[in-house]
């Protein structure tokens, strides 16, 4: 996605199942939750204030259940899939084969970075227990 030149919001919505079921039958013809799904708006429509560069509506509970096959936590799934909808909005795609490669290794070098900053597994950590 092209620079705006002017200040831009991300937002980043938790939906449920139920949610995100009708949101991907909705908008991909798809049937069934899925992890995540990028809608890139980017017009301003005369209106002053941010441009609302993208909406990514990420699943928790498809996360939950990839944190589990995979050994990972809550958190770090969920942004996994805020990177993976943030490199759609600047142009990734994951349709084909090699682009699906270009994409995930993006994914990785995008992660190892948070991942060296950030605690994932604290994302979720319920406060009142620290």
């Amino acid at each position: 996605m092209p620079g705006f030149g002017v200040a831009a919001e991300l937002h980043v919505i938790l939906v449920g199942s139920r949610t995100m079921a009708r949101l991907n039958a909705a908008y991909c013809g798809h049937q069934g939750r899925t992890d995540v799904l990028t809608f890139g708006l980017g017009e301003t429509g005369g209106v002053p204030g941010p441009v609302v560069a993208g909406e990514i509506y990420i699943c928790p509970d498809v996360a939950a259940v990839a944190a589990g096959r995979f050994g990972t936590s809550l958190g770090e799934e969920c942004v996994l899939y805020a990177v993976h909808g943030m490199l759609h909005l600047a142009g990734f795609d994951d349709g084909e084969p090699g682009a699906r490669r270009a994409m995930r290794q993006a994914e990785r070098r995008v992660m190892g970075r948070l991942r060296a900053r950030t605690d994932f597994g604290a994302i979720f950590a319920d406060s009142a227990a620290s």
